[in-house]
């Protein structure tokens, strides 16, 4: 478990959404570090499973395997940041 908000101090608790694409958690009793997507973990934590649940539920669960900061490319770490940028195109609405 790891924090997801940001402190300005003044206004409190804030997201990173918009300001960062990935975290980098360090687990220092495996000594792992993990890179995990902003948009892949809820706004003010975020959880990577170390071990398989004990009902073997997979479904929903992030493996901190899968973050392994060894599994990361160049390309999929620039597919991140591109997905993560906000849209530069003017949005229509019509009512």
């Amino acid at each position: 478990m790891f924090n997801a908000r940001s402190t300005d101090h003044g206004k409190g608790p804030g997201s990173y959404r918009g300001l960062a694409d990935i975290f980098g958690v360090y687990f220092p009793p495996t000594e792992g570090v993990y890179l995990a997507p902003i948009d892949g973990v809820a706004d003010f934590e975020g959880r990577l499973r170390l071990e398989p649940a004990l009902n073997n539920q997979r479904k929903g669960c992030r493996f901190a395997a899968d973050y392994a900061i060894d599994r990361w490319t160049p390309e999929r770490l620039r597919e991140v940041a591109i997905t993560a940028q906000p849209s530069t195109e003017p949005s229509l609405s019509f009512a």
